[in-house]
């Protein structure tokens, strides 16, 4: 990534930035590649089986990544058909190996500001209501930390792919019949926490096409993905 040269952008009081931070949540970034064959939603019934030598049917985290992938197969006109199921859908869910990337970061740039004071100018009235004489006052204000703006600066991190990948086959023929890919990458080793943003950007591409990889942008607080994590709370 190349080195952005430092730059200030703007001046702002810490209690504004402060405002102003506290109602962004920045999105998270899905990419999903999906192919399908035509007519390839015909067929809706299915068999869920892992597509992961090291991961077996019977694992506790197989168990736990087919129920909420289930769930969003059935929002998507699927369902399960046992071994009469005219098609096998394989599972893969799985966190890469590390890579290291290069990520620009605004780190902001603070100025203490002087004190300053000024004469505050108070008038004495008489009985009659009338100013006689002024008295005068000294008002202190004192020293403040401002952001004076922010500097673009360049780190290396350490990041990894959870990646989220169903393959449809036809059971009599082997055939391919359509599949999704989805993959979300930070810093974070998290798989179950980066699931819900894998299935909810999967879902609307489920035995679609995509022209390439598409980039899903899904905020933390969105409410789509808090009703899919309420789902999984509750039996998911």
């Amino acid at each position: 990534m190349k080195m952005n040269q430092p730059m200030v952008r703007f001046l702002l009081p810490l209690a504004a930035v402060g405002l102003l931070l506290a109602g962004c949540t920045s999105p998270r970034e899905v990419y999903v590649d999906a192919l399908a064959a035509p007519e390839a939603g015909s067929q809706r019934q299915f068999v869920l089986v892992s597509d992961m030598e090291e991961v077996q049917e019977s694992d506790l985290f197989f168990k736990e990544v087919r129920r909420r992938v289930e769930k969003i197969l059935h929002d998507a006109g699927f369902s399960p058909g046992g071994e009469a199921a005219p098609i096998e859908i394989g599972l893969e869910a799985f966190l890469s190996e590390p890579m290291v990337q290069s990520q620009t970061r605004s780190e902001p740039i603070y100025a203490r500001t002087r004190g300053t004071s000024h004469i505050v100018a108070t008038p004495i009235v008489n009985s009659d209501g009338k100013v006689v004489r002024f008295a005068y006052t000294s008002v202190w204000s004192p020293p403040r930390t401002e952001i004076a703006g922010y500097v673009d600066q360049e780190r290396q991190v350490t990041v990894h792919d959870k990646v989220l990948r169903l393959k449809a086959r036809d059971r009599s023929s082997g055939e391919e019949v359509w599949t999704v890919s989805a993959r979300l990458r930070s810093p974070s080793t998290d798989f179950r926490a980066a699931l819900p943003y894998l299935l909810l950007a999967a879902r609307p591409y489920i035995a679609e096409r995509t022209e390439g990889e598409v980039v899903i942008r899904i905020r933390p607080d969105s409410e789509e993905l808090q009703s899919l994590r309420d789902r999984f709370a509750h039996g998911g």
